[in-house]
């Protein structure tokens, strides 16, 4: 038997499923895009980050300190070898005694530290939480401290890597791959060793 309320009760309800349907498909698809543009930042200020002055495709070398004089220069025999055409041959001396950094330039090299012309200073090491930078030209250099050893990381702003870097390489952004958890923290601090280039 033909029924018109009938059939407009299962017209109705189908109306009605298919609008739910298309809201919260809209509503998964809104979440999905919010979190595509949250990676996408992300990735965009790692690349930043990494292609910035100072950044880690700056990074031209680390050289560990002997205690006494360390000479610094673009001469290979040196201690510390700058990149070629960026200093002179000789263009200074690390002194490490006993845990302090001493840096002294020659007459004719133009230095600064924060800011500031330095023909000689003494160098707060990263172990401070803020270590003294010096930059000679295009060239950038600090004191490392990593256990009892120290280090200068020197910096250039014109490294191959640098200007060569055409970007990182990202897998798709798949939300199905996102992971909720809830961090749980040990009742007391529990020391891990972590392996690293010392």
């Amino acid at each position: 038997m033909y029924d018109p309320r009938g059939r407009l009760t299962m017209v109705i309800r189908g109306t009605l499923a298919a609008l739910a349907l298309a809201v919260g498909g809209s509503a998964s698809a809104g979440v999905d895009e919010t979190y595509r543009a949250e990676i996408q930042a992300w990735r965009q200020r790692r690349e930043a980050s990494l292609k910035a002055d100072g950044g880690w495709l700056s990074v031209a070398g680390l050289f560990w300190l002997k205690e006494g004089s360390n000479r610094f220069g673009t001469d290979p025999k040196g201690d510390i070898v700058l990149p070629a055409g960026s200093a002179p041959a000789g263009a200074g001396v690390f002194d490490l005694a006993g845990g302090r950094t001493t840096v002294t330039f020659v007459k004719e090299v133009e230095a600064t530290l924060r800011g500031q012309p330095v023909t000689q200073a003494e160098l707060r090491s990263d172990g401070s939480g803020s270590p003294d930078v010096v930059t000679l030209g295009r060239l950038t250099m600090h004191v490392i401290q990593r256990g009892a050893r120290y280090g200068i990381r020197l910096k250039d702003r014109e490294s191959p890597l640098r200007k060569e870097f055409t970007g990182l390489r990202w897998y798709e952004v798949k939300e199905d791959y996102r992971i909720t958890a809830r961090y749980v923290t040990y009742p007391e601090p529990k020391m891990v060793r972590v392996p690293n280039i010392l």
